[in-house]
């Protein structure tokens, strides 16, 4: 009986199913700004939010009075339902209660990145029909010169409002809506082509915000009795989803965010030491500065528990680099280091790795509320363990659609799944490994190569600083990979020399068939590889041969 008990379960155990967690979601029927002030004031007098580079603090009491004041003075400008109001800034002391205080007046906040140029800023502007803006002083000359082209009306600039609206009352305004309404919008990363606004509704971030603390490690971390600074150090910016995400959990459950205006490596370092900071979140190009800068050594970082790892696939090798050598660094320390996966469409995370659980190069587990199924991209069934397939999710967390996009909602939606264009497979144990983006997949004859694989093998090499794989054409192939590589000052690499080192560890069909050494790898500020401004150099440079 047992024998024929262990066959059927082996049997059902592969069988291809919807994946999903145990654990039940339930999240308030609030409006997003609600749900937070909820959380900021149980910590009124607690500092939860810190200038990394200023070292000025703001506790729970001042940002409630900030959004509230802020919204009152949104209201009194015009700003109302039927507004979306762009925010163009860098992380700043003011963003949430910015953010937050449009939300309150009944408006939409349209988060963008303040470095793209007037033709890139044009565009978007356009896209999602922002007619207010809240600038900063590197984004402000760009929208005075775009203010008249789009009807713009220019609000203060971030580091300008509190003056500006210091005699509004605290409380905030009435808010007249439902949890279905649109609450924030972002834009999707544009790796493939024109960026789409991102509609995320009340119901989408509240419920995203639960799932993270349900299923994520950071309360794991920062609730324990031994843990001395619930801390995290910040520098993801907060106009993409995954900065947003995070200044948006650490004030709902108190915790101090250090946060940072830009990264720069002594800073980051330097704030993760004096903060004592069991917990940081950072990006796979950072993970393979902290596995080969040399200045790591310099700077204390016994406290950090918790390392989390998102935006973009991190190899299994770096990932293993990274805890080895601040282990070497820090004896002692109790470091973990983790993964997660999701996209703006998602409203942030989809995988996490869970609690009291870890797996290298795992993704992690899905989180409450959200259900995944992997596709096969050929025959559209759905696949088991160990089968890659394309992601496939559906649950509170998804977008509302694309703003005004019926022919993008049309391609990525299918009945109520959201199809990612990301290829994965899962173990025995429903824990996710990310492959590559389906789009991005080389096509070498029959075979196909993931460009992730690749850059994973050429980062181990130590005189590779960074370095990135397309597909180019080939009469040969049809498609054969092309590494662009980074150098240190004095190597002496050649192109040989990359190609034999990537030989002699892969499939003779993902060898590499062209190297070009450049100064730097084009990047969004996510970390995402922007391939398809590498594909562009390549066939820039065919024409000019």
């Amino acid at each position: 009986m047992t024998i024929v008990l262990k066959q059927c379960f082996s049997s059902a155990a592969k069988a291809a199913r919807i994946v999903s967690c145990p654990d039940k979601l339930v999240y308030p029927s609030v409006p997003m700004h609600q749900f937070l002030l909820s959380g900021i004031e149980k910590n009124l007098d607690a500092v939860i939010l810190t200038d990394g580079l200023t070292r000025q603090d703001v506790t729970g009491a001042q940002i409630a009075g900030q959004i509230g004041r802020m919204a009152n003075k949104f209201k009194e400008m015009g700003v109302g339902k039927g507004d979306n109001v762009a925010i163009v800034g860098l992380n700043h002391l003011n963003y949430l209660p910015a953010k937050l205080g449009v939300v309150a007046a009944g408006g939409v906040p349209v988060l963008f990145n303040p470095l793209h140029n007037n033709q890139e800023m044009g565009k978007l502007l356009k896209i999602s029909d922002c007619n207010y803006a809240i600038g900063h002083m590197c984004s402000s000359s760009k929208l005075n010169e775009l203010k008249a082209e789009h009807n713009l009306k220019l609000l203060p600039n971030l580091e300008d409002l509190d003056d500006w609206c210091k005699d509004e009352s605290t409380i905030c305004p009435e808010y007249e809506g439902h949890i279905d309404d649109t609450a924030l919008m972002m834009f999707s990363s544009g790796t493939t082509g024109l960026p789409k606004a991102v509609e995320i509704s009340h119901k989408n971030m509240n419920s995203q915000l639960e799932s993270i603390n349900i299923s994520g490690k950071f309360n794991e971390i920062l609730q324990e009795e031994s843990v001395e600074h619930a801390t995290i150090v910040d520098f993801l910016p907060e106009f993409h989803t995954y900065g947003s995400l995070l200044a948006q959990f650490t004030v709902l459950n108190g915790y101090q965010r250090i946060c940072l205006p830009f990264f720069s490596p002594e800073l980051f370092l330097q704030c993760l030491q004096d903060y004592k900071a069991p917990c940081t979140t950072v990006v796979p190009p950072i993970m393979v500065m902290l596995s080969k800068l040399d200045i790591v050594p310099n700077y204390d970082l016994s406290n950090l528990r918790l390392l989390v790892v998102g935006a973009a696939p991190l190899a299994p090798e770096t990932e293993q680099a990274v805890l080895d050598r601040l282990k070497e660094c820090n004896p002692g320390i109790n470091l973990e280091i983790t993964q997660g996966y999701g996209c703006t469409e998602t409203s942030g995370a989809t995988l996490l790795c869970r609690k009291n659980t870890n797996k290298t190069g795992s993704v992690g587990a899905v989180i409450a509320g959200q259900e995944i199924k992997l596709v096969n991209t050929e025959t559209g069934e759905m696949c088991g363990p160990h089968e890659r397939g394309e992601i496939y999710i559906r649950g509170p967390q998804i977008m509302k659609g694309y703003y005004k996009n019926p022919a993008a909602n049309s391609e990525t939606f299918e009945d109520e799944w959201l199809k990612t264009g990301d290829i994965a497979y899962y173990d025995d144990d429903e824990d996710f490994y990310i492959v590559d983006r389906l789009k991005e997949f080389i096509k070498v004859k029959a075979y196909q190569v993931a460009p992730a694989e690749l850059e994973a093998v050429l980062l181990t090499h130590d005189q590779i600083v960074d370095a990135a794989v397309i597909g180019i054409p080939s009469e040969r192939t049809g498609e054969a990979p092309k590494a662009y590589v980074t150098l240190p000052y004095g190597a002496t690499l050649t192109e040989e020399d990359v190609k034999d080192f990537v030989a002699s560890q892969v499939s003779e069909y993902k060898r590499l068939a062209e190297v070009e050494f450049v100064k730097n790898i084009p990047k969004l500020t996510s970390g995402k590889i922007q391939r398809r401004l590498l594909r562009e150099k390549h066939e820039r440079d065919s024409r000019n041969k």
